[in-house]
């Protein structure tokens, strides 16, 4: 058998018949695709990572970071769109939050519960242009592929336009049984985003 290139290793062939060089894979974390955007000058009106579900994983990590707004108008929101890049609705969505000022001021906490919605809320408050602040935001996805409940867990760090810093836990159920296929990111109300930087993981089981 000749040598194989740089990071490839051994391993047995489909039909177990002969040796056969591939690629690697590190760790159990597979990174699917990112996206990241700053400093151009322009802005984006949506964050969409196409067809990135598939049958090969049931669970998926996805970093959605360094996040500021081009205004101070619109909250962040998640879709969930089928094989026809349609949003799927019938979101249940819950969390507890905690926030402080970002300047002077007190801090608190609550929580809220969305019910049947067409987008996945983490929290109403509107995402701040500061992008020295920026926000960032978690999600642990569970069988997005198959025909069942998408279940979202979240932990999202909002730097808000009304000078607080909030920090969410939460987590989200789509009651429909559609199979999921792409993931965005958007501003609900229209708002753009200056800046981000996306990651998303298929996580071996």
């Amino acid at each position: 058998l000749p040598k194989g290139t740089a990071g490839q290793v051994l391993q047995m062939n489909s039909g177990a018949t002969a040796p056969e060089y591939a690629t690697a894979e590190g760790g159990t974390h597979i990174k699917i695709a990112t996206l990241d955007h700053g400093g151009s000058g322009t802005n984006a009106a949506n964050v969409t990572f196409s067809n990135c579900f598939t049958s090969t994983y049931d669970i998926y990590k996805v970093y959605f970071a360094n996040i500021a707004s081009s205004s101070n108008n619109y909250e962040l929101a998640i879709g969930l769109l089928n094989a026809s890049n349609t949003q799927i609705s019938n979101n249940y969505s819950a969390g507890a939050y905690g926030y402080i000022p970002t300047t002077t001021g007190t801090g608190g906490n609550g929580g809220f519960s969305q019910l049947n919605d067409t987008r996945i809320r983490m929290l109403a408050n509107n995402l701040d242009n500061v992008e020295t602040e920026p926000s960032n935001l978690e999600l642990t996805i569970y069988n997005p592929y198959a025909s069942s409940h998408t279940t979202v867990w979240y932990n999202y760090s909002c730097r808000s336009s009304n000078n607080h810093y909030y920090n969410i836990a939460g987590a989200s159920v789509n009651r429909n049984t559609t199979s999921v296929r792409s993931l965005k990111f958007y501003q609900n109300g229209g708002g753009e985003f200056s800046q981000y930087k996306a990651t998303i993981y298929g996580v071996k089981r």
